[in-house]
């Protein structure tokens, strides 16, 4: 994976050659970590909701 230079500017606005490429990359870490989220909601609620938790 290469770096991408420039990326942020002074106030957080993309910047330089790669914005287009740094966007996407910045949407998709973005939408990765939401799905990740919902996971691991769905998995603690599936473990609070065993009976051993449930007696806890």
């Amino acid at each position: 994976m290469r770096a991408v230079r420039g990326v942020a500017g002074k106030d957080g606005a993309l910047t330089g050659p790669g914005k287009e490429h740094a966007e996407t990359s910045m949407l998709s870490l973005h939408l990765l970590q939401s799905a990740l989220v919902h996971v691991n909601t769905l998995l603690v609620q599936q473990i609070l909701a065993e009976p051993a938790w449930a007696k806890s």
